[in-house]
């Protein structure tokens, strides 16, 4: 995929499907909104992980 330079927003980041395509995205370069109410937790790790 070619997402350098792409913006993309991404609810329920924190789990499932949602977290898996933010970690694709994030690996590719692309500026990430994520989004997760329910798994705060998870998603503070997912951008610990990442920044």
């Amino acid at each position: 995929m070619k997402l350098k330079s792409k913006t993309t927003i991404i609810t329920g980041a924190g789990s499932g499907i949602s977290k898996a395509i933010a970690l694709q995205y994030l690996k590719e370069d692309a500026n990430c909104v994520l989004v997760d109410l329910k798994n705060l937790n998870e998603l503070q790790l997912l951008l610990e992980k990442n920044i």
